[in-house]
């Protein structure tokens, strides 16, 4: 069983480091040595390089896969991982109803399940749920899964991720608080995050949300320049959360009164996604 192992471990260095493709061949040649109680974990494995190289067509055939054979292994809480995951890949494409029904199952899969890290999963679908109903517009189920993602994160085993997901739902509860014209449970929800422990710039940033819709501009800046910062060391000029760092400081600006300094990074935005798309055209 060495061998699996071994080429897995090469695998995830070539994905750590966004190298996809090298990284997608070892897991398959892991697959083809693994033992039976092995496979699940590497199947997983290739899904993530599928869909991190935008092959959702694939990953969403493996998925379907995956969700089968642990359902058939009665592996709940993989069943629930791989139905959450097709759920996000449907409503990506566009199929929110059947997406939520998927993401809403497996929320009630993982709650009766009895492995180790249900929790830590539970606080990242509930987190995740938030972003989504918050996007569509439904507000006050976004708050709801906010308070879960709250719920799951106290039982959680995982101290410093349960804390970047924690910071992530109380960010996003006091901008719909916000939204919702609930300025008095907004503030007093800021002031619970404020008193979290400190965490890295990549958790910080979500309350620029909060601190712009209540006019606190300087302190978004503050943050996402040190998120710019962040992302430039790790990930470069032409990626995707440089170009919404720059994007969500034109629209600051903008607010300000400073159309120039706004227009000015509106721009470097557009070349970006204009090299990012020609990149992935490529």
């Amino acid at each position: 069983d060495a061998l699996p192992i071994s080429l897995r471990e090469k695998a995830n260095e070539h994905y750590n480091n966004q190298q996809f493709e090298q990284a997608k061949s070892l897991y398959e040649q892991a697959l083809d040595l693994a033992p039976s109680d092995s496979r699940i974990v590497l199947q997983q494995d290739i899904i993530d390089c599928l869909t991190s190289m935008g092959n959702h067509r694939e990953a969403r055939l493996l998925l379907k896969q995956l969700m089968w054979e642990a359902h058939q292994s009665g592996i709940g809480h993989i069943e629930a991982e791989a139905m959450f995951s097709l759920g996000e890949q449907l409503y990506d494409e566009g199929d929110k109803g059947t997406a939520y029904d998927y993401m809403s199952r497996a929320v009630s899969l993982m709650s009766g399940s009895n492995a180790a890290d249900a929790p830590n999963c539970l606080c990242y679908y509930h987190v995740k749920l938030t972003r989504k109903y918050c996007d569509d517009g439904n507000y006050s189920q976004a708050i709801q899964e906010s308070k879960l993602a709250e719920t799951a994160y106290h039982q959680m085993n995982d101290s410093i991720h349960g804390l970047r997901l924690l910071r992530t739902a109380l960010s996003l509860r006091a901008y719909l608080y916000l939204l919702t014209d609930s300025v008095l449970e907004a503030n007093a929800i800021y002031r619970q995050w404020r008193q979290l422990p400190p965490s890295s710039i990549v958790a910080m940033q979500s309350i620029c949300l909060y601190l712009e819709a209540s006019g606190r501009y300087q302190e978004a800046l503050d943050i996402y320049s040190q998120y710019e910062e962040y992302v430039l060391e790790k990930k470069g000029r032409y990626s995707w959360p440089e170009r919404q760092v720059k994007a969500s400081t034109a629209g600051i600006y903008s607010k300000k009164g400073m159309p120039d300094s706004a227009y000015i990074l509106m721009s470097e935005a557009f070349e970006i996604s204009d090299t990012l798309h020609a990149r992935q055209a490529e």
